[in-house]
């Protein structure tokens, strides 16, 4: 692959790169969600299964004409093959060409981990570290956020515990890692739903994730009130996530 040397772009080395043939999650487990895994729901993602950028063929691709308002993330549920802290893995692609600049992020049961996808300074597809979760055995909802409305793409997820797990780099690998770590999808809803979104991120101070549904906040004194005494201080609801926008540097 070549490399982009524009300047004071960080030059990541992906993960696996020199792996030749994977091995499966020995000492821990491993999830790996296809793009095939999100058809149930898209949201403003679309499936391609080849757009001539292989090795790995089928992606998920986001808006190209960077309509903000319209962006909608892709989710499923996953069965979480027992507890434990799990690495969060993302291949997505980058360019030389106006590069970093076709970003998403990923979020794990509503929380969006900070870390901006798809800047990582490869001329072509990489796995990019994201981050460390906690997770329970059973459900998880994993989600792909556009954030620019630029064309970002991602070709597979993976969730491991095992410290040691390769990813794959070429498409016989990816096939046979695939295999042995096949995510098993749980029926449900999953979708962070902006339907009741009015306006837009530069006008609207906060927005609370719950495990479907996201809600502008700062609109009104009266749906703020609302949405606080539904969600926020709703005995038990472990579901709910606040966040100030913009979305892309949200911490929860």
């Amino acid at each position: 692959m070549k490399k982009i040397t524009a300047l004071g772009l960080v030059l990541l080395m992906p993960l696996g790169t020199f792996c030749v043939s994977p091995v499966f999650a020995a000492d821990g487990a491993t999830v790996c969600i296809t793009p095939e895994d999100f058809k149930e729901n898209l949201g403003s993602w679309k499936y391609q299964n080849d757009d001539g950028s292989k090795p790995f063929e089928s992606m998920l691709i986001g808006r190209s004409d960077k309509a903000k308002d319209l962006l909608k993330p892709a989710g499923v549920n996953i069965d979480v093959p027992t507890d434990g802290t799990y690495t969060v893995y993302v291949r997505t692609r980058d360019y030389a060409s106006y590069p970093g600049t076709r970003q998403s992020q990923i979020a794990v049961n509503g929380a969006v981990l900070p870390k901006v996808l798809g800047a990582h300074g490869t001329d072509g597809w990489a796995w990019e570290t994201v981050d460390s979760v906690s997770l329970k055995k059973g459900t998880a909802t994993v989600q792909l956020v556009d954030i620019t409305g630029y064309t970002p793409r991602v070709e597979g997820v993976v969730l491991s515990s095992d410290k040691s797990v390769k990813l794959p780099e070429s498409k016989t690998d990816y096939a046979a890692f695939k295999k042995a770590n096949a995510a098993k999808i749980v029926a449900g809803e999953h979708e962070l739903s902006l339907r009741d979104y009015r306006g837009n991120f530069s006008r609207v101070d906060m927005i609370l994730i719950t495990n479907d549904r996201a809600f502008a906040i700062g609109e009104s004194r009266e749906l703020t009130q609302k949405l606080q005494k539904e969600y926020l201080y709703k005995k038990g609801n472990a579901t709910a996530r606040l966040f100030r926008l913009p979305l892309a540097t949200a911490k929860a």
